[in-house]
Order: C-alpha cells, then structure tokens, then sequence
C-alpha cells in the first residue's frame, strides 16, 4: 500500500488491520480447539460425525486472508460406481443416476444368462 506525505502529514493515516477468522460451521461435524476467534496462520482440526468424511486433504484447515483453508465441510461418505462381474446395472433405471450414491440408496442390477 501507498501512503503520501502531506503538509497535514501522511495520506491516508497508514492502517494494518489483523486478520482474524471467526469460528467456523461445521455441518455434521465438529472443530477443535474453539475459541471465540483464531489469529492469521491459526490451524483447527475437523472431527465430521459417523457416516461424513472431511471434503479437504487431512483434517486441518488454516486461517487465512480469505477464511479457512481448505472449507470445513463433512461430506457424506458414499459408494462409487460399480463393476458387477457377470453382469450389470438395469441400463435403463440406473445409467444416468449420480454417483456416488449416498448411504441408503440403491441400485438395480441383473445377472448375464448362465
């Protein structure tokens, strides 16, 4: 930043402002340690709830200038696509449904003749 020295003196009044992050929301899940507010650099550790994994690498985020990096966000564990040797998902019912499917859904599947 860029300050100018005037004839009232510097232009405007230099200013540092410290950044601070509030504590943060975690959805299905929890954070230690907690505290009212985390200092710049300050690290906390997502602890997500039974059936939710932490969305980011590990389980720290850090405060930065723009929040907590990476988010504290639980995600829902789920099951990815799968193979069925000697046979297949009912084409028409479930080829074009998301995966991963989230726990307590379904799928159709048939076996291949023999």
């Amino acid at each position: 930043k860029v300050v100018e020295c005037t004839k009232n003196g510097w232009s405007p009044p230099p200013k540092c402002i410290k950044n601070l992050c509030p504590p943060p929301e975690v959805m299905n899940g929890q954070f230690l340690p907690r505290r009212a507010q985390y200092a710049y650099h300050d690290e906390i550790e997502t602890i997500c709830n039974e059936g939710f994994v932490f969305g980011g690498p590990g389980k720290v985020s850090k405060c930065t200038a723009s929040g907590w990096n990476p988010p504290t966000v639980c995600k829902l564990i789920g099951c990815n696509y799968v193979r069925i040797e000697n046979g297949r998902m009912t084409y028409y019912l479930e080829w074009y449904k998301p995966f991963p499917r989230q726990e307590g859904q379904t799928i159709d599947f048939r076996c291949d003749p023999g």
